[in-house]
Protein backbone atom coordinates (compact mmCIF):
# COMPACT_ATOMS: atom_id res chain seq x y z
CA UNK A 1 0.00 0.00 0.00
CA UNK A 2 1.39 3.38 -0.95
CA UNK A 3 1.01 6.54 1.12
CA UNK A 4 -1.51 7.71 -1.46
CA UNK A 5 -3.62 4.57 -0.82
CA UNK A 6 -3.43 4.82 2.98
CA UNK A 7 -6.63 5.86 4.75
CA UNK A 8 -6.72 9.44 6.00
CA UNK A 9 -7.70 8.30 9.51
CA UNK A 10 -7.90 4.97 11.28
CA UNK A 11 -9.71 4.09 14.51
CA UNK A 12 -7.84 1.67 16.75
CA UNK A 13 -9.68 0.16 19.71
CA UNK A 14 -7.19 -0.06 22.57
CA UNK A 15 -9.48 -1.28 25.33
CA UNK A 16 -11.13 1.45 27.36
CA UNK A 17 -10.12 4.12 24.85
CA UNK A 18 -10.04 4.35 21.10
CA UNK A 19 -7.24 6.05 19.20
CA UNK A 20 -7.86 8.04 16.04
CA UNK A 21 -4.65 7.87 14.02
CA UNK A 22 -3.61 9.78 10.92
CA UNK A 23 -1.07 7.42 9.34
CA UNK A 24 0.49 10.07 7.08
CA UNK A 25 1.34 12.42 9.95
CA UNK A 26 1.52 9.92 12.81
CA UNK A 27 -0.77 12.13 14.87
CA UNK A 28 -3.04 10.47 17.41
CA UNK A 29 -6.24 11.64 19.07
CA UNK A 30 -7.56 9.64 22.01
CA UNK A 31 -11.31 9.08 22.27
CA UNK A 32 -13.20 7.79 25.27
CA UNK A 33 -16.19 5.49 24.80
CA UNK A 34 -18.55 8.38 24.07
CA UNK A 35 -16.14 10.06 21.66
CA UNK A 36 -15.62 6.84 19.72
CA UNK A 37 -19.39 6.32 19.57
CA UNK A 38 -19.94 9.83 18.20
CA UNK A 39 -17.00 9.67 15.78
CA UNK A 40 -18.30 6.47 14.22
CA UNK A 41 -21.72 8.07 13.76
CA UNK A 42 -20.15 11.16 12.18
CA UNK A 43 -18.19 8.94 9.79
CA UNK A 44 -21.53 7.46 8.65
CA UNK A 45 -22.90 10.99 8.07
CA UNK A 46 -25.54 10.48 10.75
CA UNK A 47 -27.59 13.67 11.21
CA UNK A 48 -26.93 15.60 14.42
CA UNK A 49 -30.49 15.11 15.64
CA UNK A 50 -30.06 11.34 15.38
CA UNK A 51 -26.68 11.46 17.14
CA UNK A 52 -28.24 13.42 20.00
CA UNK A 53 -31.09 10.92 20.22
CA UNK A 54 -28.68 7.99 20.27
CA UNK A 55 -26.48 9.67 22.89
CA UNK A 56 -29.51 10.13 25.14
CA UNK A 57 -30.52 6.52 24.63
CA UNK A 58 -27.06 4.96 25.00
CA UNK A 59 -25.60 7.13 27.77
CA UNK A 60 -28.72 8.16 29.70
CA UNK A 61 -28.20 11.89 29.28
CA UNK A 62 -30.47 14.86 28.62
CA UNK A 63 -31.03 16.23 25.12
CA UNK A 64 -29.52 19.67 25.85
CA UNK A 65 -26.40 18.15 27.39
CA UNK A 66 -25.99 15.68 24.51
CA UNK A 67 -26.35 18.49 21.95
CA UNK A 68 -23.79 20.65 23.79
CA UNK A 69 -21.38 17.71 24.05
CA UNK A 70 -21.75 16.98 20.34
CA UNK A 71 -20.98 20.61 19.46
CA UNK A 72 -17.92 20.60 21.75
CA UNK A 73 -16.72 17.30 20.26
CA UNK A 74 -17.07 18.63 16.71
CA UNK A 75 -15.03 21.74 17.59
CA UNK A 76 -12.35 19.69 19.32
CA UNK A 77 -12.14 17.26 16.41
CA UNK A 78 -11.96 20.16 13.95
CA UNK A 79 -8.96 21.63 15.81
CA UNK A 80 -7.23 18.23 15.68
CA UNK A 81 -7.88 17.81 11.98
CA UNK A 82 -6.87 21.37 11.05
CA UNK A 83 -3.60 21.06 12.97
CA UNK A 84 -2.84 17.87 11.10
CA UNK A 85 -2.74 19.67 7.75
Amino acid sequence: MTEKDAPARVLIDSGPDTVLVEPASGRMFYLNETGAFVYQLLEKNTPDEEIVRLLCQEFDTQKAEAAADLEFFRKTLHVFLVRAL
